[in-house]
């Protein structure tokens, strides 16, 4: 059995957010809210420090990529953590990082 951590549970929150948000606005069809959406959503969260931010980034961007199944898999944490600690570790990964954080109004400008 996985551990939910504050970043699942942040995460999960905001999904339900979005969801809930959908429901009330009358639409022609039902869709799932875009990596986009679900990022800004995560971005307003601000009791995120900047490393669980881009952890959590991270985390649904593959989650949305890969299956939203495999979050709850400690395989896919260990990905995660992998992403993360290469983008991290290389110039050009903290900068898109950091753009990230500029477009979604965490970083500075």
């Amino acid at each position: 059995m996985s551990r939910i951590t504050a970043t699942d549970q942040v995460l999960l929150l905001l999904q339900e957010r979005l969801e809930r948000a959908q429901r009330r606005k009358p639409q022609l069809e039902a869709r799932s809210a875009t990596p986009r959406e679900r990022v800004e959503a995560m971005a307003s969260v601000r009791t995120l420090d900047q490393r669980s931010f881009r952890k959590a980034l991270v985390r649904g961007l593959l989650a949305q990529n890969l299956g939203e199944t495999l979050v709850g898999d400690p395989a896919f944490d260990r990905v995660v953590q992998g992403v993360l600690a290469i983008l991290e570790d290389s110039p050009a990964g903290l900068e898109l990082l950091a753009q990230s954080e500029v477009l979604l109004g965490r970083g500075e400008g």
